[in-house]
């Protein structure tokens, strides 16, 4: 990943993120860390960024996110990241986002040399495998739950999700070259991969090779996150003859 795109992203979002800039106004007195570090936060997440070598997205979800939650312009200390941390723990306990919290304060103390025994037991308790898995629905669910979708665009995204198995936002940007094969590019979650349909008859039958999107205003500047989110709210939300 380009260290200036990184770098780019990360301000873009801290500078409309009204959680850092409460933070930094009202919630931060600066006396409680004199003498423990002359650098900001801003300095020390600019030099980290230069250095990360994951993919886009998971600079995004993992590191972005956790990080807009420091007070930008305040030094970077062990007790600043404990303190933020707790406000994770307190906000939402055991959640991914807290573990998430955890893994990016830890890897930005070690990047500055900062302990990181502040941070023990804050680690939180989540596990995938710990999640409620959901009844899934039968084939024939799916197949009536996709005929029923009055809007074409949105019936096509139902068919190609439903047919290869592929996460909301992946559906936006597929090649379809090698229908029915289907490319999925690599600025994704899990990275480039070929997809093959679950039930060829299902691409075939559905005519998944003529992509129709749905009309969203914005396609092409929407983050994957962005992208996955709207199209989670409207099949959470659609009635049986959508």
């Amino acid at each position: 990943m380009s260290p200036l795109f990184c770098w780019n992203v990360f301000i873009k979002s801290v500078e409309s993120s009204e959680a850092g800039t409460a933070l930094e106004a009202a919630s931060f007195d600066r006396a409680d860390y004199r003498g423990e570090s002359a650098e900001t936060v801003r300095d020390w997440v600019k030099r980290f960024c230069t250095q990360f070598e994951g993919a886009d997205l998971t600079w995004r979800t993992d590191y972005q996110q956790p990080f807009n939650k420091l007070p930008q312009n305040a030094p970077l200390t062990a007790e600043l990241l404990r303190q933020t941390l707790e406000g994770v723990k307190q906000a939402r306990p055991n959640s991914r986002a807290q573990l998430r919290a955890d893994n990016a304060y830890r890897q930005l103390a070690a990047y500055a040399n900062l302990s990181t025994d502040d941070l023990k037991g804050l680690k939180g308790s989540y596990s995938a495998s710990e999640v409620d898995l959901r009844d899934l629905p039968t084939d024939r669910a799916i197949a009536t739950m996709r005929a029923g979708i009055k809007d074409p665009g949105w019936r096509w995204l139902f068919g190609i999700l439903a047919a290869y198995e592929l996460r909301g936002h992946e559906a936006y940007t597929i090649d379809l070259t090698d229908f029915p094969t289907v490319r999925v590019p690599p600025d994704t979650k899990t990275g480039a991969r070929f997809c093959w349909p679950l039930y060829p008859e299902w691409a075939e039958r559905w005519e998944l090779s003529e992509r129709i999107l749905p009309q969203l205003v914005d396609i092409p500047n929407y983050t994957n996150g962005q992208l996955g989110t709207k199209t989670a709210k409207f099949f959470e939300r659609m009635p049986c003859d959508a």
